[in-house]
């Protein structure tokens, strides 16, 4: 056996340690400052990385253009309906006084009560007219009785005057006195006209037929000739077979409303109910201060369904001579230079473009100008979008948009 021995060939007892040998320990730490170093360059090069290809990703798609939509605007119709609010009136409406002043002595009507043309209301006691008439009718028979007699006179001179037993003076004189006796009778004819016209306005009479509004006298109340504000009515009259209905129009639509055109008139309290009407007239005028134009509708009412005084909501279908563009609201951007769309050309270059408005439909607004419908507008457009910029399209047609044109009404 050599005294020399392998130290390899030594085996390590249980529980000890192995040794490494020491000519081997520079290179495992050489190689662990190398497996160090590259996970140091490893650490410090991905973030640079992922900032150049984020860096490579944005250039792509800066070159590629913003992804937007578009739009097209569509023709605006050439009528439009509107709906207005009104207000019903009797077709004819009035307020009685008394032409006499007296006692009410009979009261025929009440409030609600259904006339006829000339029947009879109420009957004015006036004990003065009376006794009036009856002197200016003695006054008139003696009127009479002097003009007889002048013409009698006139008659007896004239045959005197013959045989020259009267003057020719007489006679003329008596001529004069038969003009002035036919004079007085004429005038007596008249006071008693008058007061016979007066006394007829004792009886009070409908004048057309209709509905009594308002009873403001009782059986004994003391009545006064004349009119106004110092003086108390005796009824109020309607006729309510027939409504009139005045709505104001609006300026922008003014031009379309014609006579005889027809209308649709709706009441809240009474839901699913039409009533057809007709404009009659308009003011042809605007009123300088809300201007918009007064129309009157014919509303026939034969079965008395309808009131005088009602809220209504009218629907009128205007025609229209220029009608705009109809854009989709979403197209719209509001800066503090006025309203503005975004449109996208051919090169795929967006412009942002000024437009004037016309009608709100809510969902869709009216542009009168700044279009000529062949753009195509972007939807949505942000705030960062300007004139220049390349943008990519995701729907190259850009279809119309398809949404229900709305009713307008006053408030719009």
């Amino acid at each position: 056996m050599n005294a020399a021995m392998d130290m390899s060939d030594v085996k390590p007892e249980e529980g000890m340690q192995p040794v490494v040998s020491k000519s081997r320990r520079p290179y495992i730490l050489l190689v662990a400052a190398l497996v160090g170093a590259a996970a140091l360059a490893v650490i410090g090069t991905l973030p640079r990385l992922a900032r150049r290809a984020e860096l490579a990703h944005a250039k792509v798609r800066a070159e590629a253009g913003t992804r937007v939509s578009v739009v097209a605007p569509r023709p605006a119709p050439k009528e439009i309906v509107l709906t207005l609010p009104g207000g019903t009136q009797a077709i004819q409406d009035t307020t009685l006084y008394a032409r006499t002043s007296g006692f009410l002595s009979q009261r025929k009507v009440d409030i609600g009560d259904r006339v006829e043309e000339g029947q009879l209301l109420a009957v004015i006691e006036s004990p003065e007219l009376d006794q009036e008439l009856e002197r200016t009718v003695v006054h008139l028979d003696e009127a009479r009785a002097n003009l007889a007699l002048a013409r009698s006179t006139l008659q007896r001179i004239a045959s005197l005057i013959r045989t020259h037993a009267v003057s020719e003076q007489e006679y003329d004189d008596q001529k004069v006195r038969v003009n002035s006796a036919d004079a007085a009778v004429k005038a007596g004819e008249a006071d008693v006209r008058r007061l016979m016209a007066l006394q007829s306005y004792e009886k009070v009479v409908a004048p057309f037929a209709g509905t009594i509004t308002a009873r403001n006298v009782d059986k004994g109340a003391l009545v006064t000739s004349g009119s106004g504000s110092t003086v108390t009515s005796l009824y109020s009259i309607a006729d309510v077979s027939a409504l009139r209905v005045f709505v104001d129009v609006p300026q922008n639509a003014a031009p379309g409303v014609v006579e005889n055109q027809n209308a649709e008139v709706f009441v809240r309290e009474l839901p699913g109910k039409v009533f057809l009407g007709q404009v009659v007239r308009t003011a042809r005028s605007l009123d300088p201060a809300s201007r918009t134009l007064r129309t009157e509708l014919y509303l026939p009412n034969p079965t008395g369904t309808l009131l005088p005084g009602m809220y209504v909501q009218v629907k009128l279908t205007v025609g229209r001579e220029n009608p705009g563009l109809l854009i989709p609201a979403r197209t719209l951007v509001l800066r503090k230079e006025g309203p503005r769309v975004v449109v996208v050309n051919a090169a795929r270059k967006t412009e942002v473009r000024p437009v004037k408005l016309g009608r709100d439909f809510g969902s869709e607004i009216e542009v009168t100008e700044g279009l000529d419908g062949k753009e195509q507008l972007v939807e949505n457009p942000t705030d960062d979008l300007e004139t220049g910029q390349v943008v990519r399209v995701d729907n190259p047609q850009g279809p119309p948009s398809g949404t229900k044109l709305a009713h307008a009404d006053r408030n719009r």
